[in-house]
């Protein structure tokens, strides 16, 4: 609804009772990548990378950002950590953030990208 403030505002109560809850931790990225927020996108990312190394939507998304901001090396980095996650995972698991694909499917479409860079 584009209600991004009312979110943001939302979220940082709910993270205020759970510093731990890194799906709101990638909403609030998300978010703030909408609005501009680049700083504070890669902050909350870099947070749920710390709370649980083994996301494979934080690392793409920070790999993302930081293709955006023209730092190859990073970007590849996350990418290519990124793609070790998906090796270990059963090629059958969803990620629902990237409407509903399968590890198999995301794991082609990060290997082009890897290619690509």
């Amino acid at each position: 609804k584009g209600l991004y403030d009312d979110a943001l505002k939302q979220l940082r109560y709910l993270l205020g009772y759970n510093p731990v809850n890194t799906g709101a931790y990638l909403l609030l990225a998300q978010i703030s990548e909408i609005m501009g927020d680049h700083e504070g996108a890669k902050d909350s990312l870099k947070k749920v990378i710390y709370l649980d190394p083994g996301s494979v939507e934080a690392h793409l998304e920070l790999g993302s950002i930081y293709q955006k901001e023209k730092d190859p090396a990073r970007s590849s980095k996350m990418r290519t950590t990124a793609m070790k996650l998906i090796k270990a995972l059963p090629s059958e698991t969803i990620f629902e953030i990237y409407d509903g694909i399968s590890a198999s499917e995301l794991g082609k479409y990060v290997a082009k990208m890897l290619e690509d860079e």
